[in-house]
């Protein structure tokens, strides 16, 4: 059975208000949550060990790691709580609005640092690609040699 355009037209409305619900109220708490999943996560199992690294360059790996799944998590998890302290702070030295556009701020900085690490990541894919192809022996490697000898 088709459905009438003022059905269709209710159902567009009611998704992209949901949608829009979902961007500004579910999605930066659920960034939160995930960086504070993933430090518990690196914390269990002990990731952040350079003795565990089992690659040829663990120094970089340690720095990637560090940097990727120590920092900007940390970061992201620790933000709610000194945003607070922060907002509290602002209240009593600048009044109401700076605390409710501080607690605002506060509340959307995870995704915005998500965004800011997805980025940095791709950034650094040609470099893990190069990596990852320096490491194969050269009979898997795609070399174009010619040998190329002078005519007489």
């Amino acid at each position: 059975m088709e459905k009438t355009f003022v059905q269709q037209l209710l159902n567009a409305i009611k998704q992209f208000f949901f949608s829009l619900f979902y961007l500004l109220f579910i999605i930066p708490f659920g960034c939160w949550k995930k960086a504070m999943i993933r430090l518990n996560e690196n914390s269990e199992n002990s990731s952040l060990s350079i003795d565990k690294i089992q690659t040829r360059w663990p120094f970089l790996t340690w720095l990637k790691r560090i940097f990727f799944a120590f920092f900007i998590d940390g970061v992201t998890f620790i933000s709610y709580f000194i945003g607070v302290l922060i907002a509290l702070y602002g209240l009593f030295t600048q009044g109401f609005g700076s605390f409710i556009f501080i607690l605002i701020g506060t509340y959307y900085f995870p995704p915005m640092l998500a965004v800011f690490r997805d980025f940095v990541v791709i950034m650094l894919l040609p470099f893990q690609k190069f990596l990852s192809w320096s490491a194969k022996p050269a009979q898997q490697l795609d070399l174009d040699v010619h040998n190329h000898t002078p005519e007489k």
